[in-house]
């Protein structure tokens, strides 16, 4: 016999959402860190910390996270490595006492000069 059957189906094709990871930062305190993401489209999720809008917060200092991105069933995840958030070591000079002026000298990285204590009122650069 000739037999003959037919069927139909309709392929959606999806595009596979794009996740960029912008750049973390620490926490003024440094108990935590943010990342700062850029998404195509879907929806992100996190394995540590609060998503608001492209940013992932409070994820805990030294907690490597992995952000996901879901867009109709189509998935790309990113994997973090926390930053280094430890307390900066703080340059030490000798007391000194001045006439009239005094130059402040330079600092390294992650030090500053301000006018009130524990890096309150405004900031005074080297020189």
């Amino acid at each position: 016999p000739n037999c003959t059957d037919e069927s139909s189906f309709i392929v959606t094709i999806v595009p596979t959402p794009t996740l960029t990871i912008v750049g973390t930062t620490c926490s003024a305190d440094f108990t935590t860190y943010s990342v700062e993401f850029s998404v195509s489209s879907g929806t992100v999720t996190t394995t540590s910390g609060t998503v608001t809008g492209n940013f992932v917060t409070d994820v805990p200092s030294g907690t490597d996270i992995t952000l996901t991105v879901d867009d109709s069933g189509c998935s790309i995840s990113e994997n973090v490595t926390a930053p280094d958030c430890t307390c900066p070591v703080a340059d030490v000079f000798p007391d000194t006492e001045a006439c009239e002026f005094f130059t402040l000298p330079a600092l390294s990285a992650d030090n500053g000069y301000f006018t009130g204590p524990n890096g309150t009122g405004p900031q005074l650069s080297a020189g």
